[in-house]
C-alpha cells in the first residue's frame, strides 16, 4: 500500500513536470527591458550622468542616467545578467544575479556610495591585475547597518531548496540560525529565544506577520509575507543600529517593492500550498503605480496526497498584499500599502494521528486567526541634503481558540476559550541628513498604542489564566550618526530610548556602536556592540493566578524588559569577484529574564514556540543567560551558472534559573553545518530557457529538553517532567537534505514566461527509509501518552514534496 501511494504521488508530480516541459518554444534574442533609478545611498538624491552597462554582451549595451536618475536598457536577453554602474565621485558597483525573464520587466533602485578620498598614483601601482568591484551582495539595504547584517533578494527566497517561499525559512539557511521545527517558521538566532525576533514591515513593527499567530510568538506554520511582493530586505542577527528597538534575537527588515509604473504586468501561480494571482502597473505612467497580490489556500491537496506535515488537520487561509505609489512634483512621494490575511483550522478528536503535535486526545480544538497591517508613507526632500520620512500605520491582530472536551458518551463540553484582539495605531518619522560626504545623521521618533482586549479562561473551573482590557503606550526615540573618517574607517554611533506604560520598569536608554576598518576592497573588519531590550510577551505580563478567596494575583505585570548586551567581531574577505569568506565571533549576555521566586530550573528564555508559555505567577526579573560562538561562511554568488555557500557555526547557549545552576538552554544545539548549492543549465538553441537543480543539506546538534519522569507520570496519570534535570538530555542530531528541481521557459513571440519546480523536502528520508535507516527521521518533541503509559516521540517532516507552476505576462 505504501509503495502504491508513493508511486501515485510521484506519478502526479512527474506528470506536472511533463506538462510544463511541453511549453518549450523557439526564441528570439531581443526580449526584455531593464530600467530603474540611480541615487545616492546616504541622501537618496538622484544621480545624473551615471553610466550603466550590461556586461558580457556584444555590441555594448549602455545608458546614462537622466536628471531624475532614471535609466533604461532595452533589448536585454533573458537569463542571468550582470550590470556595472559608474558615476563620477562614487564607488563603482557591480550587480549580479539579475534574472531576466520574458514575462516581466526588471526595475531596479540602485544606490551608490560616494568616494571619500582618492590616492590615484599609489592605488594604480598597487592595483591587482584583476580589479575587484564592490558587489551589491556585500552591502546591506540599510546604510546604517554596518555589521551583522545579511541582505536577501526576492530571487533567493524563491530559489533556495526547502524554503517554501518563506523569508523566515530562507534565513534559516544562513550561519547561526535554524528553524525550531519543520512545520513552522520560528527562528532561533545565535541561541536566543524566538520571541526576541521582531519584524519591521515597511518600518512598522510586527511581532508575527504569519497565519495562525498567537499572542507573544513570532512564528507559525504559514507566512503572510509573499515573495512576489518583496523588495531587497535585511536580516540582522545582533548589535542592531539604533533605529531598531524592542528586539534582542534578530531583526527582519522587510520592504515591499513598487509596482511597474510603465507597463501592466500579471502573474498567476498554483502550488501545493496555494493558488494566487498578482497584478501591477501604472495609474499614471511614470508617476503612480499599483501592486496587488491575492493568495488562497489549497491545503486540500496536501490532505489528498497524504503528505506528513505534522498534523492531519486541514488549515484554510487567504491573504492579500498591496502597495500603491504616487510621485508628486511638489509634495514628495506617497505610498499606501497593506498586508492582511485570515485563516481557520479544526482538530477533531476522532481524526487525529497519535503523533499529531497540535491536537489533544479526547479534545476538539478550533482556531480562528486574522490580521491586517496597513500604512501610509510619505517622503519629501527638505533640502539638497535632507529628507523626512513618515509613516502612519495601524495593525489589527486577532486570535480565537475554543476547546471542547469529549465525554465517554461522545457529548461535547466547552472547557477552554482564548480570545485575543490587538489594535495598534502608530506614527513614526525620521529625518535623514547627509551633512557631507563623511557624515550621515538620522534621528527619529515613534509612537504606538496597543489597544488590547485579551483573555484566556478555563470555562469548566471558572478560572482566568490571563486577562487585560485597555491601552499600553509605547514611545521611542533614536539618533544615529555614521562617520566615514576616510576610505578605510567607518563608524556608527547611536542611542535608542523607549518607554512603555506597562509599569515603572519598562523603559530603556540603549547605546549602539559599530566600527568598520576596510584596508582594501578585499578585506573588511568589523566590531559592533549594542544594548538591546524587549518587553516580555503580553501572555506572561498579564498572566494571573487565582487565590483561595477568588481574587487574582497579577504580580507579573510588574516585570520589566529583558535586556541583552551584544558584541561581535567580524572579518570579510572577498576572495574573487563572486567569492567571499566571512567569519564572525559573537558574545551576548542577557539579564532581567523572568524566573520563579523559589529555587527552580524555570526561565522564560526557553519558551516562545507556538502557545507554550507556562502559566506561572509571581515571576521575578532576576534570570541570567549568555550566548557565544563562531560563524564561518564561504559563499559563491550566482555567476557562471551556479551559486552556493557552506556555513559552520559553533555556539553555546546557557541560562541560570532561580536555583543558581547554569544549564544548557533549550536552544543550545552546539553546532550547525549547512551546505547550499544550485546549478542552472541553459537550454535551447539560443540558451534562453533554463533548467535548475538546487540542494540544501543541513546537520546540527540535538536540542536539549526537560526529560519526562515516567514513574511519576504513571502514578499521576498525566505527564510530569523532571525539572531538576532540565535540559540535561538531548534529542538526536538533526539531519535533512532538500532537493529542488525546476525549469523556466520564455514565450516565442509574446512576453510570456513559465516557471515550474518540485521541491522535495527531506528527500534523504526517502532513500534512507528504503534501507531501513532512520537517519533523516528527526526528533521534534517527546510527550507522555497516558493510554499506553509510554513516552511518545513526535518526528519532524518525512518526505514532503511541494510544487509550483507560475506564469508571468
Amino acid at each position: 500500500m505504501k509503495k502504491h501511494t508513493f508511486f501515485l504521488k510521484s506519478g502526479l508530480l512527474v506528470s506536472l513536470c511533463l506538462f510544463m516541459t511541453s511549453a518549450i518554444v523557439a526564441q528570439t534574442k531581443c526580449t526584455q527591458v531593464l530600467r530603474g533609478q540611480i541615487m545616492d545611498n546616504a541622501s537618496e538624491v538622484p544621480i545624473k550622468d551615471a553610466l550603466i552597462e550590461l556586461l558580457n554582451v556584444n555590441p555594448r549595451n549602455i545608458d546614462v542616467s537622466r536628471e531624475d536618475g532614471a535609466f533604461q536598457l532595452d533589448c536585454i536577453p533573458v537569463g542571468r545578467q550582470r550590470i556595472l554602474v559608474k558615476a563620477n565621485g562614487y564607488e563603482d558597483l557591480l550587480l549580479t544575479e539579475i534574472n531576466i525573464t520574458a514575462g516581466k520587466q526588471v526595475v531596479l533602485i540602485i544606490k551608490l556610495d560616494e568616494k571619500i578620498d582618492e590616492k590615484k598614483a599609489a592605488e594604480i601601482k598597487k592595483a591587482p591585475k584583476k580589479i575587484l568591484l564592490q558587489n551589491s551582495k556585500m552591502r546591506s539595504v540599510n546604510p546604517m547597518a554596518l555589521v551583522s547584517t545579511r541582505s536577501f533578494t526576492i530571487d533567493e527566497v524563491r530559489r533556495y531548496a526547502g524554503s517554501l517561499n518563506d523569508p523566515a525559512r530562507l534565513v534559516a539557511s544562513f550561519a547561526s540560525t535554524f528553524n525550531t521545527d519543520d512545520s513552522q517558521n520560528y527562528i532561533i538566532s545565535r541561541g536566543n529565544a524566538p520571541f526576541g525576533i521582531r519584524y519591521f514591515i515597511e518600518g512598522i513593527p510586527v511581532d508575527n506577520p504569519n497565519h495562525f499567530h498567537t499572542l507573544g510568538n513570532t512564528g507559525s506554520p504559514l507566512s503572510m509575507i509573499n515573495p512576489n511582493t518583496l523588495a531587497n530586505s535585511d536580516f540582522l542577527t545582533s548589535a542592531f543600529p539604533a533605529e531598531y528597538g524592542t528586539a534582542f534575537s534578530g531583526i527582519f527588515d522587510i520592504h515591499l517593492r513598487e509596482g511597474n509604473n510603465q507597463k501592466h504586468e500579471f502573474t498567476a501561480q498554483i502550488g501545493l500550498l496555494g493558488l494566487e494571482a498578482s497584478a501591477e502597473g501604472p495609474f499614471k505612467k511614470g508617476r503612480a503605480s499599483y501592486l496587488v497580490n491575492y493568495r488562497y489556500s489549497l491545503f486540500s491537496l496536501v490532505q489528498l496526497l497524504r503528505f506528513d506535515i505534522g498534523t492531519s488537520a486541514l488549515p484554510k487561509y487567504q491573504d492579500l498584499t498591496f502597495k500603491m505609489n504616487f510621485n508628486t512634483k511638489k509634495l514628495g512621494e506617497f505610498s499606501i500599502f497593506g498586508m492582511g490575511g485570515y485563516g481557520n483550522v479544526a482538530f477533531f478528536h476522532n481524526e487525529i494521528d497519535p503523533n499529531d503535535q497540535f491536537a489533544e486526545q479526547n479534545r476538539d480544538l478550533y482556531i480562528y486567526a486574522g490580521s491586517a497591517i496597513t500604512g501610509i508613507q510619505h517622503q519629501k526632500s527638505i533640502s539638497k541634503k535632507s529628507y523626512i520620512h513618515s509613516t502612519i500605520s495601524n495593525t489589527y491582530l486577532y486570535y480565537k481558540s475554543y476547546r471542547d472536551s469529549i465525554a465517554p458518551d461522545s457529548s461535547k463540553h466547552p472547557y477552554y476559550q482564548v480570545d485575543e484582539n490587538q489594535i495598534i495605531p502608530g506614527i513614526s518619522s525620521y529625518i535623514n541628513t547627509k551633512i557631507n560626504r563623511q557624515l550621515l545623521l538620522r534621528t527619529g521618533l515613534k509612537g504606538y498604542v496597543y489597544l488590547l482586549e485579551i483573555f484566556d479562561r478555563y470555562l469548566d473551573r471558572n478560572n482566568v489564566e490571563y486577562e487585560y482590557q485597555g491601552p499600553v503606550f509605547d514611545a521611542q526615540a533614536y539618533a544615529e550618526l555614521v562617520v566615514k573618517f576616510n576610505k578605510y574607517w567607518t563608524m556608527n554611533l547611536g542611542v535608542f530610548g523607549q518607554y512603555m506604560s506597562l509599569n515603572k520598569k519598562t523603559y530603556a536608554a540603549e547605546p549602539r556602536f559599530a566600527l568598520v576598518w576596510q584596508p582594501s576592497l578585499q578585506h573588511r573588519f568589523g566590531l559592533g556592540y549594542g544594548w538591546h531590550s524587549k518587553h516580555i510577551p503580553f501572555v506572561t505580563a498579564f498572566n494571573q493566578f487565582k487565590n483561595l478567596d477568588g481574587s487574582y494575583n497579577k504580580s507579573n505585570r510588574e516585570l520589566g524588559f529583558i535586556r541583552s548586551h551584544q558584541t561581535e567581531l567580524s572579518y570579510h574577505w572577498q576572495i574573487a569577484k563572486e567569492w567571499r569568506f566571512k567569519s564572525e565571533v559573537f558574545g551576548q549576555y542577557l539579564t532581567n529574564i523572568p524566573i520563579e521566586p523559589v529555587p527552580s530550573s524555570y526561565s522564560l528564555i526557553n519558551y516562545g514556540v507556538f502557545s507554550l508559555y507556562p502559566q506561572i505567577p509571581n515571576q521575578v526579573s532576576e534570570g541570567l543567560a549568555y550566548n557565544y560562538g563562531l560563524d564561518l561562511t564561504l559563499e559563491k554568488y550566482f555567476s557562471e551558472g551556479f551559486y552556493g555557500h557552506l556555513t559552520a557555526t559553533y555556539f553555546r547557549s546557557k541560562y541560570q534559573g532561580s536555583d543558581k545552576i547554569w544549564r544548557s538552554s533549550g536552544n543550545d544545539v552546539l553546532y550547525i553545518t549547512q551546505f547550499v548549492f544550485g546549478k542552472e543549465f541553459r537550454l535551447g538553441k539560443e540558451k534562453r530557457n533554463a533548467f535548475n537543480i538546487d540542494i540544501k543539506a543541513q546537520h546540527r546538534g540535538g536540542r536539549p529538553y526537560i526529560p519526562i519522569d515516567l514513574v511519576a507520570s504513571e502514578l499521576a496519570g498525566y505527564e510530569i517532567r523532571d525539572d531538576a534535570s532540565a535540559y540535561s538530555v538531548r534529542a538526536k542530531p538533526y539531519t535533512r537534505i532538500d532537493l529542488k528541481i525546476g525549469a523556466r521557459f520564455n514565450g516565442a513571440r509574446s512576453r510570456i514566461s513559465h516557471y515550474f519546480y518540485i521541491d522535495l523536502i527531506n528527500v534523504g528520508d526517502l532513500v534512507a527509509s528504503s534501507f531501513g535507516s532512520d537517519l533523516f527521521k528527526n526528533d521534534l518533541l517527546f510527550k507522555y501518552d497516558a493510554q499506553t503509559h509510554t513516552v511518545v516521540n513526535s518526528t519532524q517532516f518525512g518526505l514532503f514534496p511541494t510544487f509550483l507552476y507560475q506564469i508571468q505576462f
